[in-house]
């Protein structure tokens, strides 16, 4: 309410601004000056932006129409004439009993004057509903934005929350073969495991992380899987990065990982292998993945995961220029994932009611 009645107050000074400058561009031509009638418009205009207040805050109001309430609308119309007209007349005259407002000489009914009143009342009605109507609906529409932003939010941290525990499964799922083969590995695996948790903890929440910070978690998950296959498998790893310090939104690039090796290489019964390559220039990054896969009864089609599928409405939600392409070819599946990471402020933005 505080809000409503400093938005009043500053359109009815604009309003006086604006009487003001009408008059004082007629004094400029018939060199008449009366500071007498800029206090009284001053008087005059106060009781308009009070009784406009008072109109479209409390008293007219769009449901007595949707509900018919016509009585109702008729008893409200009268009110407001009568504040428009007779209470009007006797504000003004008030501020003539106290010299702040100047007040016709000829003497007229008070029927008569108030009538006079009501039709110079009729602009700033007009002026009133139409700023009132332009602000509300620039509300309006903000508060749809932000419900709107609200919401891809929510679903952006669904997504979020459906790939930390995917992930950390594959993780234990890793941990527990080499369990059950009492393994030497598994201690130096719960190490590992413990550093990705510690990610999972405390970093998945925040909106972005160096990317070299991702990469030590990739490493860390290459390391656990390399523990599950003996010298067969293959991983390599290429890095070209001009910034390590780059600042990425995290799992944007482990699920891709994740997805390699569980869909890809853990089907595979030819020597399995992953080539990846990360390019890192000028914010523009590059990220591709090529691994085996071995031989599908499902038309050669590899179906999205679960990670490969949220990365993408992640990918949707936080950016607005990347390209996240997918080719399954005979013996080898590639993903590659290109972002301009200059657009995430853009998505950033998008998510705080902006975007370019």
């Amino acid at each position: 309410m505080k809000k409503r009645i400093v938005f009043y107050l500053l359109a009815g000074i604009a309003y006086w601004v604006l009487w003001q400058s009408l008059y004082l561009t007629r004094v400029a031509v018939e060199s008449s000056f009366s500071g007498t009638y800029m206090i009284g418009e001053a008087w005059r205009i106060l009781y308009l932006t009070a009784i406009n207040f008072f109109f479209f805050e409390f008293l007219f109001n769009r449901s007595d129409i949707r509900n018919k309430r016509w009585l109702l609308l008729a008893a409200k119309t009268l009110l407001a004439f009568l504040l428009l007209t007779f209470v009007f007349y006797y504000w003004m005259y008030w501020g003539y009993q106290l010299k702040i407002s100047p007040f016709p000489t000829e003497k007229y009914a008070v029927w008569k004057m108030a009538l006079a009143f009501f039709y110079s009342s009729q602009l700033s009605v007009i002026y009133f509903g139409a700023v009132n109507y332009y602000f509300d609906n620039l509300k309006l529409r903000k508060d749809k934005q932000q419900l709107l932003i609200e919401k891809q939010q929510s679903e952006l941290n669904y997504l979020k929350a459906q790939t930390n525990p995917h992930f950390l499964f594959n993780t234990l799922n890793n941990i527990y073969s080499l369990a059950r083969d009492k393994s030497d590995l598994t201690a130096d695996s719960i190490l590992r495991l413990s550093k990705i948790l510690r990610f999972m903890l405390y970093e998945t929440s925040n909106p972005y992380i160096p990317i070299e910070q991702e990469i030590k978690i990739i490493e860390d998950y290459l390391e656990l899987e390399k523990m599950r296959y003996d010298d067969s498998l293959r991983v390599s790893l290429e890095k070209d990065i001009d910034n390590p310090k780059q600042a990425i939104p995290p799992l944007v690039l482990v699920p891709l990982v994740e997805n390699a090796f569980k869909h890809g290489v853990s089907e595979t019964r030819t020597p399995p292998f992953i080539k990846m390559n990360l390019f890192l220039e000028d914010a523009l990054l590059k990220f591709s993945i090529v691994n085996s896969v071995g031989e599908r009864k499902d038309n050669g089609t590899i179906k999205e995961n679960i990670g490969l599928g949220n990365i993408r409405k992640q990918l949707e939600l936080q950016f607005q220029q990347y390209e996240l392409t997918t080719q399954q070819c005979e013996n080898e599946f590639r993903v590659e994932l290109k972002i301009d990471l200059n657009s995430y402020e853009q998505g950033k933005n998008k998510l705080h009611g902006g975007g370019r």
